[in-house]
């Protein structure tokens, strides 16, 4: 019993300190994109608010066919 606690704790730091690791090489690689390229940032945040805008547009649009789908 005693192996099997050593054995799951040991599996869960070396999961935990490799996720850190990713996490951190990827967000090192994102930030670099980011800083590269901020005519890019700019359209795509262009675009998801576009995107949004026009859910909520929808969404008041047909208000009453989204209450009968999604009842509160």
């Amino acid at each position: 019993m005693f192996v099997t606690f050593l054995i799951t704790a040991f599996t869960i730091v070396f999961v935990m300190a490799l996720l850190v690791i990713l996490i951190g090489a990827a967000q090192n690689r994102i930030l670099r994109l980011l800083r590269a390229s901020p005519q890019r940032v700019k359209r795509w945040g262009g675009f998801i608010l576009i995107l949004v805008g026009s859910w909520l547009i929808v969404l008041a649009i047909w208000s009453d066919a989204f209450s009968h789908i999604f009842p509160v």
